[in-house]
């Protein structure tokens, strides 16, 4: 992994972004591909910026494709690694944590076994100091918060950071996996977070007339974000027509936790936010109810 994202420092081809346009290996938000252990599909592999998960927001895509090569005693692995070397600051601290929010879109993967990453960071200012830490993602639906804990060699400070996206599979073949990133940041022992990259783009208006309000057709409850989450999440719905609305949380006994909208809203789009902090890991259940519109939806808190 070291050599991956030393590799990724004299690879960097800066690239103006053009938003949604198609997926490239270069300049997309600063991140550029940075090699492969296997044998990358670099046609199909690649980056761009989409909406997120609200309208405000923005997120990155990741596409990792490639023949796998056998690693260990039995699996077959195929990653790509992509690396940014000019982060927002000049360098940061070093965590003790990272934490980035991904979304599966797609894995292309017979014989599927798991998929992995790997985060790398390196601090050259400081005699270029590269740690790694790898483990697991799960194959769930919706956004899933990843927490690496930093347990290896250890710099002052951060100046470049690699993502290295794993397929495991039990046999030789062509894999893949497509996700979206959002907000990566460092975590550090004294309860400071630091945002080091939102892979945020502010979208234009898709509007022919000038301020034009987008007015909400039906009633809509969307899927809180991040899921699973710890200690806090968001919640969207859009409300069509003027009414009262309740937004209330339940744990998985149908038992009411917590109150989050009473009240008359009027036509538009909203977002809200739950902190469970105080609360246990394990599934709850959150209600919209407008009128005769009543939807539930599940999340995950996971400490």
């Amino acid at each position: 992994m070291k050599k991956i994202i030393i590799v990724a420092i004299f690879m960097l081809l800066p690239i103006s972004l053009v938003p949604q346009e198609p997926t490239r290996l270069y300049g997309v938000n600063g991140w550029d591909f940075a090699g492969s252990l296997e044998i990358p599909d670099t046609e199909n592999s690649g980056m761009n910026i989409q909406p997120g998960p609200s309208p405000s927001d923005s997120v990155q895509r990741f596409n990792s494709y490639g023949w796998t090569i056998k690693r260990g005693a039995g699996d077959w692995v195929s990653q790509n690694t992509f690396a940014k070397a000019k982060l927002t600051q000049s360098k940061y601290s070093w965590p003790d944590e990272i934490l980035i929010d991904i979304n599966i879109t797609k894995i292309t993967t017979p014989g599927y076994l798991g998929l992995g990453l790997c985060i790398g960071i390196l601090d050259t200012t400081e005699n270029g100091i590269a740690g790694y830490s790898y483990g697991p993602i799960q194959n769930i639906s919706g956004w899933q918060t990843i927490k690496r804990e930093w347990i290896g060699a250890r710099g002052n400070t951060v100046s470049a950071i690699g993502l290295a996206f794993a397929s495991y599979a039990t046999d030789s073949g062509y894999v893949g996996i497509e996700l979206q990133a959002n907000n990566l940041r460092f975590v550090y022992n004294n309860g400071d977070t630091i945002l080091v990259d939102p892979f945020q783009h502010i979208w234009p208006s898709i509007t022919d007339v000038p301020n034009e309000i987008q007015i909400p057709s039906e009633f809509v409850l969307s899927q809180n974000y991040p899921n699973p989450f710890n200690p806090s999440t968001t919640i969207n719905y859009q409300v069509p027509e003027k009414n009262l609305v309740t937004l209330k949380v339940y744990d998985i006994l149908g038992r009411e936790i917590e109150t989050l909208v009473n009240e008359e809203k009027p036509i538009g789009n909203y977002e809200v936010n739950f902190n469970a902090s105080n609360l246990p890991s394990g599934a709850y259940f959150y209600k919209l109810q407008a009128g005769s519109f009543v939807e539930t939806k599940k999340m995950i808190l996971l400490k």
